[in-house]
């Protein structure tokens, strides 16, 4: 069974940076806790005439200031989306391997995507293979599948030292399964991996711009 892994946009990111009236007197304050949130500012229809944030959805599209330059942002004018970086989402430690001359899965993270997020999304994946012995004849392939069929770069290993392999996977779509198969070049020998992880994001796109484009 695949790790399952979420990645949605939680309200409470929002905490901080979220604009509210919180004496409805026309002075706007910060929020700070998650009942502040309740009361932040927001356009529902995005025709400019604001509303008072009651639910959860109401809260993805509150007023904040992103990246705190005081220019206040309003997330319903643009669409979240997960982008490659290097900040973790998931990873698995274990070693797992595999033996012989095919393809065989040796990890796999199910990923979930909330409703709120535009898709499909990119994401990185970072994993490190070896071979089975030290020899400059010993091969070790790794590559990334979604959902059982091959989406990434064939990547090949010499001996039995770990080498970290990184690659950006694009197309990803709610309940895929991100996975490595690993194969070698002779039917006697091994292919390991001690590592495998998903990075990446929230980013935001505008809303009539392309999917990653910041």
């Amino acid at each position: 069974m695949a790790n399952r892994i979420t990645f949605g946009l939680n309200p409470k990111d929002f905490l901080d940076k979220a604009t509210y009236d919180p004496d409805d007197d026309g002075v706007i304050a910060v929020a700070n806790t998650e009942a502040d949130m309740t009361k932040a500012v927001y356009d529902p229809d995005d025709d400019g005439v604001i509303a008072v944030a009651q639910t959860e959805a109401d809260m993805r599209k509150a007023d904040y200031d992103a990246d705190d330059d005081k220019h206040v942002d309003n997330p319903s004018k643009y669409a979240l989306t997960v982008v490659p970086s290097d900040d973790i989402i998931a990873e698995d430690t274990s070693e797992s391997s595999m033996t012989g001359t095919d393809y065989i899965k040796i990890k796999e993270f199910q990923i979930i995507l909330g409703d709120d997020l535009r898709q499909p999304v990119k994401i990185r994946v970072v994993f490190n293979l070896r071979g089975e012995i030290d020899d400059p004849s010993c091969y070790a392939y790794g590559r990334i599948y979604v959902n059982d069929n091959p989406v990434g770069e064939e990547h090949q290993v010499v001996g039995n030292q770990y080498q970290t392999i990184t690659e950006d996977i694009e197309g990803i779509k709610n309940s895929d399964k991100i996975q490595l198969y690993a194969k070698t070049n002779a039917s006697s020998w091994g292919a390991y991996c001690n590592y495998f992880s998903l990075r990446g994001r929230l980013g935001r796109v505008a809303k009539d711009l392309t999917i990653g484009t910041l």
